[in-house]
């Protein structure tokens, strides 16, 4: 009976223990620098920035100077999930850097970071912090031997479809003073008309207005 007892009370306690380790965070209870905690996907947070298949990649977390208790890295690629401890290697006057690194992978890989303050564990993704694990669509990507041209850093692309440009029902076209825009009338003009580059805006051209 006393042995019978003592499981039960023992299968309680772990139970509890597990509760407890599970207590849901709310973001406003957690005691850390938030607004300072961050990492990218640039080359300052993450080497190489374009990983090949045969690379080691590193990334590294930025954090208050002595703010978190624990820093831990969570990279899952189709083959499974890793958990791995980030070492504090650098700091200022104000600031913490974690590091970790992933070991080389020839698969597409999503990672995240867990943080460990005193007993609230959240998460910092691509779209800040988390107070659960975040989705996948949120979590950094690597995609080894992908590399973005140079060229293309920040460009702005305009995909153009001519065919969208055939008037399929023209009874929904727009038609002159149909309704007002930045306090001026619309302007329905003809295909082969030629746009208002003569009057200025401030002396009221249609240039931002004008429809074809």
């Amino acid at each position: 009976m006393v042995k019978n007892l003592s499981v039960i009370l023992l299968c309680f306690f772990c139970l509890f223990a597990v509760t407890a380790a599970k207590k849901k965070v709310k973001l406003k209870d957690i005691k850390a620098d938030l607004a300072v905690i961050y990492s990218d996907e640039t080359k300052l947070y993450r080497s190489p920035q374009y990983p090949d298949v045969n690379d080691r990649t590193t990334v590294k977390l930025r954090t208050a100077k002595n703010d978190i208790d624990k820093a831990a890295l969570k990279y899952k690629t189709a083959s499974g999930e890793s958990y791995m401890l980030m070492y504090k290697k650098d700091s200022d006057k104000y600031f913490d850097y974690y590091y970790g690194v992933i070991p080389p992978t020839k698969e597409a890989m999503i990672y995240c970071f867990e943080l460990t303050k005193g007993e609230d564990v959240f998460y910092y993704a691509r779209n800040g912090i988390n107070v659960k694990d975040p989705s996948s669509s949120m979590k950094f990507k690597i995609f080894p031997g992908f590399k973005t041209p140079e060229w293309m850093k920040g460009a702005v692309l305009y995909q153009i479809y001519i065919d969208r440009f055939y008037n399929g029902n023209k009874d929904n076209d727009v038609v002159t003073n149909e309704y007002m825009y930045d306090n001026y009338p619309v302007v329905a003009r003809k295909w082969d008309e030629l746009p208002d580059s003569k009057t200025t805006y401030k002396d009221g051209s249609n240039r931002t207005r004008e429809f074809f």
